[in-house]
Formats: C-alpha cells, structure tokens, sequence
C-alpha cells in the first residue's frame, strides 16, 4: 500500500504539472445537461465529450447535439430546446437511467406491466422511438 501511495503522489505532482490542477477535473453530471445551451456550452469547441460510463455527448451539426449511449444516440437535443428520445429497442434500466437524467422535469420514462410509457406534463402514453418533448415537458405527437 505504500508503494501505490507513493506512485500516486507522484503521478498526481506529474498531471498537477503538465495538464493543471487534476482536482478541479470534472465531468458534468448528465442531470447538468437538460437542454441544447447545456450540452453546447459542455462541449465548447469540441465535436464530443465524455458525459458517463460508456456515454458521450456529441454534435451531430449547427443545430443538432446527441447524448450516445453506446452505439445509441438516446436523446438528441436541437437548438429549437425539443429533445428526441430514442432506445433502438433497449429497454434497460440503465437506458431508463440514462434519458431519465436528461429529460425536462417531471417528464420521465419507464416500463409498466412490460409496457414502455412516457409520462410527461401532458400525460402518459405508451412510447415509441423518436418521440419528442419539449423543453417544458411536453410530449409532441
């Protein structure tokens, strides 16, 4: 334990040095990025950034900015403030978990008696890809 102290200190002092302070680092929690002035302002610059475990954020052009959990853009962000959801058909918690953190508040989406539902401000339907919500959580048809 010692040892690994040791190369810790010293691995911390080298990307203290080169890169800044590595205790300032860090990534945004995806609950941060609710809209498309949230991911572009993340992003700055760069085309694709780091959100989470196996989730990145990426512009797709000008308008367009997608949260990509693995191969899967789940929710794309345009600048118009209107999200477009999407599973590929992977309903798993972690999929859930994932949308969930970036709709608007009091919008979510999750399975019932096998069912996928959205419930958002102007109710609960079942869903299906590429639904849109607006930025104050409404689901459009």
């Amino acid at each position: 334990m010692e040892n690994f102290n040791k190369i810790n200190k010293i691995v911390r002092y080298f990307l203290n040095e080169t890169f800044g302070n590595v205790d300032e680092w860090k990534s945004p929690s995806l609950k941060n990025i609710r809209s498309y002035t949230d991911a572009d302002e993340y992003l700055g610059g760069k085309k694709s950034r780091p959100i989470g475990n196996n989730t990145t954020l990426n512009r797709l052009d000008d308008n367009h900015i997608a949260v990509r959990h693995f191969n899967t853009n789940i929710v794309i962000f345009d600048s118009s403030e209107i999200l477009t959801i999407n599973t590929d058909g992977y309903h798993t918690n972690t999929t859930f978990a994932r949308i969930n953190a970036l709709l608007p508040p009091n919008t979510s989406i999750g399975r019932r008696k096998g069912i996928t539902y959205i419930t958002a401000a102007n109710g609960s339907i079942p869903f299906k890809d590429k639904m849109m919500v607006t930025a104050d959580g409404n689901i459009l048809y």
